[in-house]
């Protein structure tokens, strides 16, 4: 609290230096006082009452000054002092030093003390001024704020060992009384203001108060005031301006503030900081501070008002607030990727699903399925021959009962060894070494077993010379054969010309006569392009010479 004072006071002092309506309570009014000092006088017309007679006068020849011998009496400490004949409320001192000599005063110290018996030098708390010699020298006239109730009033200079003084002429070894007056200005104990017109308020301790403007700066009568005004705050409220205001911000556990300073003693409570805890934490906004930021780029703090993200969002985020994920990505982390939406339309971003419908080959609510027969990353792979039909593993393609008859596991779309064809129907010819077949047309790549001919190696090979025996005539009955085939073919294109022209002409006659009868004559047609799609071979792009398994021979 003293500290506080003294910074008040000290204001004050400035405001009352050279003008003031105090009384001098040694001199005026007739309250007198004794004073002594702490060795003999030089002069004994200079004794320490010279320092309370009313005159100013800093001329020593005047015989109006306390002064000790310094040279001869070598004091290392000494004092002054007086002592009122009762308790004032003293507001000031005005000292006046030896007009040549001040210099050597440098280093006082003013006390205050109750009861008489005080020894300043061994109870220093009621210190109220103190010259440090290493600022310079002090001034002949010196005005020292009190500003307390006292009775008793000390002055006290001394040279410790090691002292040491910035002031010129300052003697550094030894020190004295030299103080040509002191007045004490000041009030009643119950009474403030220059003129003393004031009684101090009953709120303050015994109703002592401040000398200039009567703040209770000895305490008040409540003792659960923590202020110069004796203001009495509830819980959950402090003093601010002079008036109990709620406590600005939000301490933990609920507890009240400091009355005094509106903290917070024993910390925040959860998403609050700052030292009256009234600002939202790193990462949190709102008016509640319980709202999480959003997803602020390289973890940023966000505005903690209005939750903004000054510096944009993360990856895959988006918003003023960063708290809505990119399009084409969902959940709760937006991390999720969109399915595939139907002309690339975006998801829901809460649950992925796709308004608009699938992409091709997709389905499921988010659209991230394969369509069945279908499987991979793109759902651009159509799945082998499952056994019973079954629908493929739509991630790798893998029929997982295993395949159809002749198809080779786990994709179930390449022939089992030694077949080839459609569904994996035919077997393999006679390969060289008894390597399977191209799966895709049955041909040998690298030929056939020994006896065996033909692309396909399905073609028997006979004995060398009894072979070519029998190729032999077999040439010339062909040739035979062929002559008489060319003359048949040739004979019967002709008819077959002339018959087709006849049947023309008819067909004409008849659907002219048909046309003059009923232009609206119902029309009967044959579908043409019916066509069995069970017969063999029919998804082959080539055809293959060899007739399976032809054995030539007598």
């Amino acid at each position: 609290m003293w500290s506080y004072v003294r910074v008040e006071v000290v204001l004050l002092q400035l405001m009352i230096t050279g003008a003031s309506c105090f009384v001098n309570l040694v001199f005026e009014q007739g309250h007198g006082g004794k004073a002594a000092m702490g060795a003999s006088a030089q002069n004994p017309t200079w004794n320490a009452s010279r320092a309370i007679d009313g005159n100013v006068s800093q001329n020593y020849h005047l015989n109006s000054c306390a002064i000790t011998d310094v040279e001869g009496n070598r004091n290392t400490s000494i004092w002054w002092r007086v002592w009122l004949e009762r308790q004032f409320n003293v507001a000031y001192l005005e000292i006046y030093f030896r007009y040549d000599t001040y210099t050597r005063s440098a280093g006082f110290s003013v006390y205050t003390y109750i009861p008489e018996t005080f020894h300043p030098l061994h109870d220093p708390k009621h210190l109220v001024y103190h010259h440090d010699p290493k600022s310079g020298c002090p001034t002949s006239v010196m005005n020292i704020t009190v500003n307390n109730v006292t009775q008793g009033i000390a002055f006290i200079n001394t040279r410790p060992p090691g002292y040491t003084s910035s002031c010129q002429n300052d003697n550094i070894m030894y020190t004295g009384i030299e103080i040509c007056e002191v007045k004490v200005m000041g009030c009643d104990p119950r009474r403030f203001s220059p003129g003393c017109r004031h009684h101090c308020p009953f709120k303050c301790k015994n109703e002592h108060c401040d000398a200039f403007n009567g703040s209770c700066i000895h305490g008040c009568t409540d003792p659960n005031a923590l202020t110069l005004d004796c203001i009495v705050c509830p819980n959950g409220t402090f003093i601010s301006n002079k008036a109990c205001e709620d406590c600005p911000g939000h301490c933990k556990d609920e507890a009240p503030c400091n009355k005094l300073t509106g903290m917070c003693k024993n910390g925040c409570t959860i998403h609050w900081t700052g030292i009256f805890c009234n600002i939202c934490s790193d990462h949190y906004h709102g008016s509640d501070c319980n709202t999480p930021c959003g997803n602020c780029k390289n973890n940023d703090v966000c505005d903690k008002g209005n939750g903004s993200c000054p510096y944009g969002c993360q990856s895959h985020w988006q918003g003023e607030r960063c708290d809505v994920c990119s399009d084409h990505y969902y959940g709760t982390d937006c991390s999720t990727l969109c399915g595939r939406c139907k002309n690339n339309g975006v998801c829901d971003k809460g649950t992925g699903r796709c308004h608009s419908g699938c992409s091709i080959r997709w389905e499921g609510e988010g659209c991230d399925v394969c369509q069945d027969g279908f499987y991979n990353a793109t759902c651009s792979a159509k799945c082998g021959h499952c056994v019973r039909e079954e629908i493929c593993e739509k991630h790798d393609g893998t029929c997982i009962n295993g395949c159809s008859q002749n198809f080779k596991p786990p994709l179930c779309q390449e022939c089992v060894s030694y077949k080839y064809g459609p569904n994996c129907g035919f077997d393999c010819g006679h390969c060289k070494d008894g390597k399977s077949c191209a799966a895709e047309n049955g041909v040998c790549t690298e030929g056939c077993d020994f006896g065996w001919i033909g692309v396909l190696c399905v073609t028997a090979k006979i004995n060398a010379p009894e072979f070519d025996k029998q190729k032999n005539r077999l040439t010339t009955t062909g040739v035979a054969i062929i002559a008489s085939l060319s003359t048949m073919f040739a004979i019967s294109l002709i008819v077959i010309f002339f018959m087709a022209r006849h049947i023309m002409k008819s067909k004409t006659n008849r659907h002219r006569t048909d046309a003059s009868v009923n232009e609206k004559s119902p029309q009967t047609y044959v579908d043409l392009s019916a066509m069995d799609d069970n017969h063999a071979y029919s998804t082959l792009d080539s055809t293959v010479s060899d007739t399976p398994y032809n054995v030539i021979g007598d």
